[in-house]
């Protein structure tokens, strides 16, 4: 009897005992777009992990998406560590972020060149047209990720390995170091020594470590895919190579594509930097891109990317590395969404300050710098080059320049040839100034078109008044003498 009830009360369900589902209520006090809130405070906690819970509210505020005082520190803290970016899980990640490998990146073309050798498709090349398999033997600069060299073999000897890099030294010349994996191919001691008398250093990688090989080994990942992809592969070594070199040249088209120059333009003043700038802006086609102006003698890097994400219909976050990072993804949106380049032309480039140069180094570093994200030209009177870029400061930056123009000062000829040239636009058919009128101009103005126009203009309003048809030198020296501030002497 007394077993039968406590059997049966063992089989008694109490629901008051039972756990209850409770939901959580969000307190009324929170801001309706607490969600878009937490999602940025997230964000600003992933770019800098020790960036703390006031910097993210002060941050939030001077960037009005929340009212001051209206975000607690000890509520928002709750939720990051709800969502899992708590100060202690951030250590965490900070710890497991340094303790891995790291990327890096030579700051120069030809510094470091990777080889490495991967498994190719099987191709009927053995004794009586077995199939064998081909290896894929390839070189790239760590910069510029530019495929160096890359062909099929049909082994993975040393010989392979010194067949590809005779190609690399034929066609770029020396490089100055070169970093392999620890396969016998590389370590070989006739290897080490060719490289050696060559002035070749030579690393390798640490045992087991692919990832310090990722740049080539990336290149590896999209040549399976394209194999992968393509329709019909090649049947013999001679048809191999032809599609390995129709891949590159695709590639090489493809990195033409995503790269765009840095250019820097210099003169003396008054030599048609501001004209060159209209002209070139007025050649570009609105469809496919985007031109963006600045001047201002006083640009620091923040102000200048203000003024750029302004121009872009932005409105810049408050921190400059915030907004660098803000103006890259509107031109990653601009080049991929709306297949638009962005053109950026900086005038008075002179008058920067050093801050604002090194800058650039950060702004056209993109992808690890191998490609630019952007088209930048710089325009300057010529101590621009002279004073700046040319020193050792400035190395990095000048490095990067892709093309640099000088705009000379016009000669005897060109001179006489523009000032027929603006006569003919302004609608006139016969000759106003002599020859000694017009050689005399160029001995005043040096050739420097800003003066030429001052000298014309002044002379035409001086012969109106005098009510001459021609204009001789002795009117131009009459002007020059009388009118002219900013011109000297006659060269003689």
């Amino acid at each position: 009897m007394h077993l039968l009830r406590f059997d049966c009360q063992q089989r008694i369900v109490y629901p008051c005992l039972k756990p209850a589902d409770r939901t959580k209520l969000r307190s009324k006090k929170l801001p309706e777009n607490f969600d878009e809130l937490l999602s940025e405070a997230i964000q600003l906690k992933r770019e800098v992990p020790k960036r703390s819970v006031s910097m993210i509210i002060d941050i939030l505020e001077m960037e009005k998406r929340v009212a001051p005082g209206v975000l607690k520190r000890s509520t928002l803290q709750d939720h990051l560590f709800a969502a899992g970016y708590g100060r202690k899980q951030m250590n965490q990640y900070v710890e497991a972020r340094n303790s891995s490998s790291k990327r890096f990146c030579k700051p120069h073309r030809m510094m470091l060149v990777q080889g490495d050798i991967k498994y190719g498709i099987y191709l009927p090349i053995g004794r009586h047209g077995a199939k064998r398999r081909t290896y894929l033997s390839s070189a790239i600069d760590d910069h510029s990720r530019y495929i160096l060299y890359s062909h099929y073999y049909d082994s993975q000897e040393g010989s392979v390995v010194e067949d590809t890099f005779r190609h690399v030294i034929q066609d770029y010349g020396a490089f100055d170091k070169a970093y392999f994996d620890n396969g016998h191919q590389y370590t070989a001691r006739q290897l080490k020594f060719t490289l050696a008398r060559l002035g070749i250093k030579v690393s390798w990688a640490p045992v087991r470590s692919g990832k310090s090989k990722g740049k080539i080994e990336k290149f590896h990942q999209v040549v399976d895919a394209f194999c992968d992809k393509s329709p019909t592969l090649p049947v013999s070594m001679q048809e191999a190579k032809p599609e390995t070199s129709r891949y590159l040249d695709a590639l090489e088209k493809k990195h033409q594509e995503n790269r765009q120059l840095f250019a820097v333009v210099t003169s003396d003043p008054g030599c048609g930097k501001s004209t060159l700038i209209r002209k070139f802006a007025a050649g570009l086609d609105s469809n496919r891109y985007i031109f963006i102006y600045l001047s201002d003698s006083k640009l620091t890097p923040r102000w200048m990317y203000k003024g750029m994400l302004d121009q872009l219909g932005l409105e810049s976050r408050f921190y400059r590395g915030d907004s660098k990072r803000q103006l890259q993804k509107q031109i990653e949106i601009i080049r991929k969404v709306d297949h638009k380049k962005v053109v950026c032309v900086l005038d008075e480039a002179h008058l920067l300050e050093k801050e604002t140069i090194e800058e650039f180094r950060f702004l056209l570093n993109y992808h690890f710098d191998s490609m630019s994200p952007m088209a930048l030209v710089l325009c300057g009177q010529t101590e621009l080059w002279d004073e700046k870029l040319k020193l050792n400061r400035y190395a990095a930056v000048r490095q990067r320049i892709d093309m640099y123009c000088t705009l000379p000062h016009l000669t005897r000829e060109e001179t006489e040839e523009y000032i027929r040239s603006n006569l003919d636009y302004s609608g006139c058919g016969h000759e106003i100034f002599t020859s000694g009128a017009v050689s005399l101009i160029y001995d005043f103005s040096n050739g420097i078109m800003r003066v030429i126009n001052h000298l014309c203009s002044k002379s035409l309003m001086y012969a109106f008044q005098q009510q001459k048809h021609l204009i001789d030198d002795h009117m131009i020296r009459f002007v020059n003498d009388h009118e002219m501030i900013t011109v000297g002497k006659a060269v003689s």
